[in-house]
């Protein structure tokens, strides 16, 4: 199994909010299956205004499957994103869960463009009925 850690500063200029998100992400690779699980905590920084409650850590996690075929274009999988709500207070709040793409494309001299996208579903009450996930990325060495 292949462990690492995520981490994550955001600053909102807009609303001048200040977000750190950290968690550890693990990988498994089975025969042609590849597992992907990251557990992350996500906190707000800033002081909450006046009247508003102050700021719990979140938990949230992202599961993954992707069965990696003779094509790198092409390989299926399984995509879901969750959150639990408030640490002490776990609950399952959101959950989508779907079929998902992958693939990437080598484009020579180190470089590669990789993509995945994701129609998910919403399974709780708190949740989107339906979400269209697509990520693109342009890897360099």
């Amino acid at each position: 199994m292949d462990a690492g850690l995520f981490a994550e500063y955001a600053y909102n200029r807009l609303q001048h909010s200040h977000k750190l998100v950290v968690g550890p992400m693990f990988q498994k690779e089975l025969g042609r299956s590849q597992f992907n699980l990251n557990i992350l905590l996500e906190r707000r920084l800033d002081r909450p205004l006046p009247g508003e409650s102050p700021r719990a850590t979140q938990l949230s996690y992202a599961l993954q499957w992707r069965w990696h075929g003779s094509r790198p274009w092409l390989s299926p999988g399984v995509q879901g994103y969750g959150s639990l709500g408030r640490a002490g207070h776990l609950r399952s709040e959101t959950f989508n869960l779907g079929p998902a793409l992958f693939g990437e494309s080598a484009l020579g001299g180190g470089r590669k463009l990789k993509y995945s996208s994701a129609l998910l579903v919403g399974l709780t009450r708190a949740t989107a009925d339906a979400t269209v996930r697509f990520q693109l990325e342009y890897e360099f060495f």
